[in-house]
């Protein structure tokens, strides 16, 4: 945008649009150019710090790697963009397995073409206490990758979330 300042020498100009794409906190920075009587230029810029919420979650597990049919412990704490623990405030906890299928390529002996793909497997609701924290015990059904993720919105329904990936081995 562009504008004159007042007499103290204010300017103050609204930014549309600052949403950040995802549910992941943007830097966005600011720039700003002006001009006295005299004709000099002078410019200056800052970084902002946008947050997709007022509620941040972060999701961590008991361990990295697990077996198949044996519980493990996912726990959760809920901030605010200032540090503080958030109680009260509901998560979204999924066991996802993340598992790789190839497909063959037609007419290439021995090619093939992998894709990944989600398979969820839980989803459960908890709610942080008065520390902000909150814990919920998945069991894997089998061996593979999976990930914890979870996800909370903010009194404006703006979305954030994290995930963290686990390790299962098999019985055998």
């Amino acid at each position: 945008g562009s504008g004159t300042t007042d007499s103290s020498g204010n300017l103050l100009l609204e930014i549309e649009n600052t949403i950040p794409d995802g549910p992941y906190p943007e830097n966005v920075t600011i720039e700003a150019t002006i001009n006295d009587e005299s004709g000099q230029y002078i410019s200056g810029r800052t970084n902002v710090l946008i947050h997709p919420s007022d509620v941040y979650v972060g999701v961590r597990t008991d361990r990295y790697f697990g077996k198949e049919n044996i519980p493990f412990t996912a726990e959760v704490i809920t901030v605010s963009t200032d540090s503080e623990p958030v109680s009260g405030q509901t998560v979204q906890l999924t066991l996802i397995e993340k598992r790789w299928e190839r497909e063959e390529i037609e007419g290439q002996f021995g090619r093939y073409n992998w894709t990944q793909t989600e398979i969820e497997v839980e989803t459960v609701s908890v709610t942080s206490d008065e520390l902000g924290t909150a814990s919920y015990q998945f069991t894997a059904p089998n061996a593979g990758i999976f990930m914890i993720k979870a996800t909370t919105r903010d009194q404006r329904e703006r979305l954030h979330q994290s995930s963290i990936r686990m390790w299962v081995t098999g019985s055998t």
